[in-house]
């Protein structure tokens, strides 16, 4: 049987990783700046579109939120998951519409599949071009580490 971890909790550097997520959505996602963005065509026969605030994820991306549990080795900051469980949370009570959570299970998912030079390179393009997802994605034919 394999040992059990001791601590699932928040430890200081979760903390205040949450903390500081809070005050971020806070000031930058309020209700009335979520609902103007979502809700400005009331018309229920408008086009599904995906929309959210390129500059308000730069922001994130600036933050290294998308590569909190990326390794360390990989170019992230190496966090337990438990870090984006954080992220997440205070994501989520502000209705704030980004990438985060998908960025999140790509990531989860590419760990564990040995992808960890496909998250360096995806990290290294992402600083060297910040308007663009840290993840590859089948629409972005000018992203070299792209998959398909």
């Amino acid at each position: 049987m394999t040992e059990q971890p001791k601590d699932f909790g928040f430890g200081e550097d979760e903390t205040m990783l949450r903390d500081s997520a809070a005050k971020f959505f806070a000031d930058n996602a309020s209700p009335d700046k979520v609902h103007a963005l979502v809700a400005g065509n009331p018309d229920i026969n408008r086009p599904i579109e995906c929309i959210w605030e390129k500059d308000l994820w730069n922001q994130m991306v600036e933050l290294g939120w998308p590569a909190v549990c990326v390794p360390e080795e990989a170019g992230g900051i190496g966090m337990p998951l438990v870090a984006a469980v954080a992220l997440a949370e205070e994501a989520g009570k502000s209705a704030a519409p980004s990438p985060l959570i998908a960025t999140f299970c790509a990531t989860a998912h590419s760990k564990p599949a040995g992808l960890t030079t496909l998250l360096r390179r995806c990290l290294k393009l992402q600083r060297a071009r910040p308007r663009r997802s840290p993840l590859p994605t089948r629409k972005d034919p000018g992203n070299p580490a792209t998959l398909m």
